[in-house]
């Protein structure tokens, strides 16, 4: 059986070589070596079976061919898992009026504890324009 160039330097690169070391052992340049590597990993992800699963529920998802891929059954999921993962993160941040440290969750520019601080620190701000 014999080999195409293309079928070494995927065998190589299979072996853990660097792109650099299969391009001295097939005399071929490097950049050539990453782009036959890459063109087969986009026909195995084509190729490889077209059901996954949501992100929130588990569900199994059915893809479309030629369409950008799904990663929700549903908006419900989509609005559910995007809330959830903004919910996860907390920061913690000092007030800029009070000068008191507060927990924001999933908001990390935020720059005042409560409404009353937002306020007062407008109010000044105003004042000092005038």
């Amino acid at each position: 059986m014999r080999f195409t160039q293309k079928d070494l330097i995927v065998a190589y690169r299979e072996e853990g070589l660097s792109y650099r070391e299969i391009a001295e052992k097939t005399s071929t340049s490097e950049q050539f070596c990453r782009t036959v590597c890459s063109r087969v990993n986009q026909k195995l992800k084509a190729n490889s079976s077209s059901t996954d699963m949501c992100r929130y529920c588990g569900k199994q998802l059915l893809h479309t061919n030629g369409a950008k891929k799904k990663q929700f059954c549903s908006g419900n999921c989509r609005t559910a898992y995007h809330n959830q993962e903004k919910m996860r993160k907390s920061y913690i941040r000092t007030c800029e009026y009070c000068k008191k440290e507060f927990v924001s969750f999933g908001y990390p520019q935020k720059r005042f504890c409560c409404r009353e601080c937002r306020t007062e620190a407008e109010r000044r701000c105003r004042e000092v324009r005038r």
